[in-house]
């Protein structure tokens, strides 16, 4: 595996330099991953800032991307848990990411979590359960 050309050193101070430019709250304690080519860098506010670890490039925010609205996101997530027979029940989550919603639903009490993925085209790739 080659090095990355941008270190964690550089990827943070990047990452502190774009999230002043969005006006986040950017403090403690930060968490900095590599995976795939590109740093997460993740503040206590849950605001993440991705950096290309080859070029330095700053990637833009999950907000500033065209997304899938997430009521339409949400609904298909049920459609889909529902043709599969999955437990739908009413405590929800949806997180953006740059290439899809993650929209979680809690199965039922005593069960686990639903996990359904929709990407921005609006087609489910994905769901799986993992139970408590």
């Amino acid at each position: 595996m080659t090095s990355p050309v941008i270190d964690e050193l550089e990827a943070f101070s990047r990452s502190a330099v774009a999230a002043a430019a969005r006006q986040w709250s950017w403090r403690p304690p930060y968490w900095l991953d590599l995976k795939n080519g590109e740093w997460s860098v993740r503040s206590e506010g849950e605001f993440e800032v991705r950096v290309d670890a080859g070029s330095g490039e700053v990637r833009p925010a999950n907000d500033e991307l065209a997304s899938l609205d997430p009521r339409q996101a949400l609904l298909l997530a049920r459609e889909a848990a529902l043709q599969n027979g999955q437990k739908w029940h009413p405590s929800f989550s949806l997180e953006l990411t740059p290439t899809h919603w993650i929209v979680g639903a809690r199965q039922n009490q005593l069960g686990g979590q639903l996990t359904i993925c929709v990407d921005h085209s609006g087609v489910v790739t994905s769901s799986r359960i993992n139970p408590k």
